[in-house]
């Protein structure tokens, strides 16, 4: 009726169902006729795709202005022009900044900048951006205060159809707690590396799984492996070992490993120009940041140690010196393997405890030791007379440990004693 009455052409969307329940979209156009025969003239036109584009348009501007939400809510963002000067700014930025938005807009980018990156940072910055490509890193920038702060970067062109960059935007996400944790880490590192190499301690790592272990700098030059080539030192420490040792030691790993059980240890190695040394290791089973399990030790040379050791175990054997301590407070007892031949018996044959030693003596009016801690004060000697596999007269002399809660000593035969003096009286 409007349209016949004279206003103006009507114009509305039909939506049609069909097949496959897809839908279809007409506009349908009405005009008065300028005929007597035509009072009204209907004209149909298919506008599905265009309507869905629409459609489609909307929902993209609803997600991007969603992702903007996101973008505002935990990340920096700054548009700029090619020639470095700020369009716009976010709320983030201003807070993590300090500056507010009228005080960045307008303004070079070199406001934010710290002067503290890297020499040709920047240059190399515009020159990836100039030819049209992404940059990503770490910057250093400035508050308004002063003070620095460090943010992960990403500066992305936005290219006009003639392929020039117009402008840029830059993303930015504060990681400066995260840098000072990293540099705390790595200054802890450093002394770590310091303190290692000094004291001449290497640190190692083991990975089960893939049987592959890590050295550091320090573990390296202990095992003289500066030639070696390739990450996993497994192969090169087993060409060290001896045979028996290089059969036993990734399995024994493997096991202390699967039963988390720590354990310390010397090997012998013969290693390229020093020959053969001695090393005590040690390692402790743990889990990394990705749940795989390793286990990290660390390995130090005691050749001298061991060898000054093996040259006393010597000497006191050939002069059939016995040695026993004694812990007054707790009563634990040791033995030496000699103490134990010495009297006929086999290392480790009777029990280390002090009622062993009271056993041995043989009654007499000098025999029995009463083991009072009030006579263990200062160093003595005594002679006593035990009851051995074999028949044997020892002398017992206090060491010089003066420590009132220890009571180290050794015991040796006197029958040689007696025959060197009767040796010299003739």
């Amino acid at each position: 009726r409007n349209v016949l009455a004279g206003t103006l052409p009507m114009a509305t969307h039909l939506r049609q169902e069909v097949v496959d329940d897809r839908s279809t979209w007409s506009k349908m156009v009405v005009v008065r006729g300028d005929r007597p025969d035509a009072a009204a003239i209907l004209t149909h036109f298919d506008v599905t795709d265009e309507l869905t584009s629409i459609e489609e348009l909307q929902v993209a501007l609803r997600e991007a202005e969603w992702l903007r939400q996101a973008l505002d809510d935990y990340a920096q963002l700054t548009i700029t022009d090619r020639k470095g000067k700020i369009l716009e700014v976010n709320e983030s930025l201003c807070e993590l900044s300090g500056f507010a938005a009228d005080e960045l807009v307008g303004k070079n980018h070199r406001i934010l900048n710290a002067g503290d990156n890297p020499r040709g940072l920047w240059m190399e910055i515009w020159k990836t951006l100039s030819e049209g490509r992404v940059w990503s890193g770490e910057i250093c920038n400035r508050r308004k205060d002063g003070e620095f702060y460090w943010v992960e970067a990403t500066f992305v062109p936005y290219v006009d159809p003639h392929g020039r960059v117009e402008k840029y935007a830059a993303l930015r996400f504060d990681i400066t707690d995260l840098r000072r944790s990293k540099l705390e880490l790595e200054r802890v590192t450093r002394r770590l590396e310091c303190a290692t190499k000094g004291a001449r301690v290497g640190i190692w790592d083991y990975c089960p799984r893939t049987r592959t272990m890590r050295w550091d700098a320090t573990c390296h030059e202990l095992h003289e492996s500066q030639g070696a080539a390739g990450d996993n030192m497994l192969p090169y420490l087993l060409g060290l070992l001896g045979e028996e040792d290089a059969i036993h030691v990734p399995a024994k790993l493997d096991t202390l490993a699967d039963r988390g059980e720590g354990f310390e240890a010397t090997f012998c190695l013969t290693l390229p120009r020093s020959g053969i040394r001695y090393m005590r290791v040690s390692g402790t089973p743990e889990h990394d940041e990705n749940g795989e399990f390793w286990v990290t030790g660390t390995v130090r040379d005691v050749t001298e140690q061991h060898l000054a050791e093996e040259r006393l175990d010597l000497a006191m054997r050939n002069a059939r010196i016995g040695l026993w301590d004694w812990h007054v407070k707790t009563g634990e007892t040791y033995f030496s393997d000699t103490f134990y031949t010495m009297l006929g018996y086999a290392p480790g044959e009777l029990p280390m405890k002090v009622d062993t030693w009271s056993d041995l003596v043989r009654p007499g009016p000098q025999g029995r030791s009463s083991f009072r801690p009030r006579g263990y004060h200062r160093p003595h000697r005594r002679s006593h007379r035990f009851v051995p596999q074999r028949a044997s007269r020892a002398e017992e002399r206090r060491g010089v440990d003066l420590d009132p809660g220890r009571g180290p000593g050794d015991r040796t035969q006197s029958r040689r004693r007696r025959a060197a003096r009767d040796w010299r009286a003739h």
